[in-house]
């Protein structure tokens, strides 16, 4: 699975989050780095077909997939998680993974089970979602958007807002998702040191636009994504 933009520019109300985009995401874990506003959320809402850009293309193993809807996407195998958990509250940790897969299929629940697994999922299943912890929650909105077995998974930010010794018991969840389901990851994260330890590519972003790529200690060494994301002036 490769996923590639070519020239890609997304407007959004008059502001341009992405612009005249070039890069690929040859990495088993790409991380999408860059300070707030950079692009990073944009490019994956263009990935999964929830903005439409102006220009330029997006592909998937080396077909145009810009023109397709979100649930055709998903049908095709991109999976997806936001910033902000989107799941129910109201209802259990089961009913909400099962919620992620096709009505049609007649294993939803092993398939489930095996998705809470592959994310360390350590409570109950027939526990309400809304009684759940922070991690748990993210576990669980993980679970969901794995369970079919996408080809690719999109992950925005998926352990802000947890405590240090919870992104240490999610960062391994994280790194075995290529070899556990087979599928492609990005991640975008503001966490450098989550990015360090388990991505083997990168890409910087800043305004829209590309600043570096390759490895993520080459690219957080390099000086504009050190001015744009870390603060740092190289010529100070």
């Amino acid at each position: 699975m490769t996923i590639a933009f070519d020239n890609l520019t997304v407007s959004l109300g008059g502001v341009t989050p992405v612009r005249a985009l070039t890069a690929g995401l040859p990495g088993r874990i790409n991380g999408l780095i860059g300070p707030n506003g950079a692009g990073k959320t944009t490019l994956l809402n263009a990935v999964s077909g929830f903005v439409r850009p102006v220009s330029g293309d997006v592909r998937l193993d080396g077909t145009s997939i810009v023109h397709l809807r979100p649930d055709r996407r998903a049908r095709l195998g991109i999976g997806r998680t936001f910033q902000h958990a989107q799941i129910p509250d109201s209802i259990t940790v089961l009913e909400n993974v099962r919620a992620g897969l096709d009505h049609h299929r007649r294993r939803r629940t092993l398939e489930a089970a095996e998705a809470l697994d592959v994310c360390r999922f350590d409570g109950s299943p027939h526990t309400v979602t809304g009684e759940l912890t922070g991690l748990q929650r993210r576990q669980v909105e993980l679970a969901r958007a794995i369970a079919s077995r996408p080809r690719a998974v999109l992950l925005d930010e998926p352990t802000a807002g947890l405590a240090e010794y919870e992104v240490t018991r999610m960062r391994p969840v994280l790194a075995d998702l290529p070899e556990r389901i087979g599928a492609l990851v990005v991640l975008v994260a503001h966490d450098l040191t989550l990015v360090r330890s388990i991505c083997d590519y990168a890409l910087a972003l800043d305004f829209g636009e590309l600043l570096a790529s390759g490895g993520p200690d080459k690219v957080l060494r390099d000086d504009r994504v050190k001015a744009a994301f870390l603060g740092i002036d190289s010529h100070e």
